[in-house]
């Protein structure tokens, strides 16, 4: 009986332990996720790409290194900073476009979180599925052989 009363003050304590405050390198932690706007598209469909990075590290800046991509960047924004009760916020957002059909993954990308441009912390994101059709239809044919050249 006084060892069960015991275990029970133990784990009371052990419950209060954890669930008071942390201190914040315990729950500290950046999450980097991507998303995009369109998981099906045609050839040459512009698709937002939105980049975040959440973190509660005090960086500068973040770099998006990507690996292999299938597709081409049109345009992008510099990263925006912003505040947010305990975490600091960076999201990127970029227009794609794939010219190719296929199916394709977009990401993983490699986020760098920088400090006085000395990488801090590297993390890397998800990737997404992305499939690209062709607007051809199946009774559409294809681009014709040219003719012959007139003598």
């Amino acid at each position: 009986m006084k060892a069960k009363a015991i275990f029970i003050l133990i784990f009371i304590l052990s419950v209060f332990y954890h669930s008071g405050s942390a201190a914040p390198a315990e729950t500290a932690g950046t999450q980097v996720s991507i998303s995009v706007s369109e998981n099906l598209a045609f050839i040459g469909d512009r698709i937002r790409l939105k980049i975040i990075v959440k973190t509660t590290s005090d960086v500068d800046n973040i770099n998006v290194k990507t690996m292999t991509q299938d597709f081409e960047i049109l345009e992008q924004t510099a990263a925006q900073k912003r505040q947010e009760q305990d975490s600091l916020i960076f999201e990127k957002v970029a227009e794609i476009a794939f010219f190719k059909t296929g199916d394709f993954n977009v990401g993983p990308f490699v986020i760098e979180l920088k400090k006085n441009e000395k990488v801090m912390e590297t993390r890397e994101t998800n990737s997404v599925p992305v499939t690209i059709k062709t607007t051809l239809k199946e009774e559409d044919k294809d681009i014709n052989p040219l003719k012959n050249l007139l003598e």
